[in-house]
């Protein structure tokens, strides 16, 4: 099993905040669940799908991260990647054209270790999420045509209070992402160039009830 950060060692740490730490991660666990399962329900109706920054053109909010994701890396290895307050970032930036939206939302988190960045996008219904991990980058979902395709086995929601909004996002199937991009980018988007390196693309699976909680000041 490869673990970028797990909990601290116990000779560190107290079995009390040992038990703390764990006790955070299942709540966010449990709370995601339970979002999930009421999704089919609510996702038309109800404004926990809608984020109140949907209509901002631009600006820039300080976040927090918490949450596990639970992987299997390039070489079908168990991954875990855990959130403790990280930080992170909501980077609101202008369309001048407001096509299908005045702007696209970045959201971005580092894990508990610095060694992992997952960034999620949105603009209009469409989303993506990348993950950098192990030197390289993976991504799943895509910003074009309609902007109106939704990641398939991410469920999302938001909720808001006077002073923050969380973004939960939540697993509900295995999902693969892949470095189809980061390597285009690394060939400078030269197809040719690409396939005569020889160079393989690679995927990495998110598991089921992998949970990302981004807590954004407003």
């Amino acid at each position: 099993m490869v673990i970028l950060h797990t909990l601290p060692p116990m000779k560190n740490q107290s079995l009390k905040f040992v038990g703390l730490q764990l006790a955070m991660v299942a709540i966010v666990l449990c709370f995601a669940s339970a979002a999930s399962a009421q999704a089919s329900q609510l996702k038309l109706s109800n404004d926990i799908f809608r984020s109140v920054f949907v209509s901002m053109k631009r600006g820039s909010f300080a976040a927090t991260a918490n949450g596990v994701l639970f992987a299997k890396d390039v070489n079908d290895h168990d991954l875990i990647l855990d959130f403790q307050g990280s930080p992170g970032k909501l980077v609101i930036e202008p369309d001048a054209d407001e096509v299908y939206d005045v702007s696209t939302k970045h959201y971005t988190a580092q894990s508990t270790s610095g060694k992992t960045k997952v960034t999620y996008d949105t603009y209009n219904m469409a989303n993506v999420l990348n993950i950098e991990v192990q030197g390289d980058v993976f991504q799943v979902g895509s910003i074009d045509g309609a902007s109106d395709m939704v990641i398939d086995g991410l469920d999302y929601y938001y909720r808001a209070e006077k002073e923050t909004e969380y973004l939960v996002l939540f697993v509900t199937q295995n999902l693969v992402l892949n470095n189809h991009w980061a390597m285009m980018k690394r060939y400078n988007y030269d197809y040719d160039k690409m396939e005569k390196s020889g160079e393989k693309m690679k995927t990495i699976t998110l598991l089921p009830h992998s949970t990302l909680v981004m807590a954004v000041k407003r």
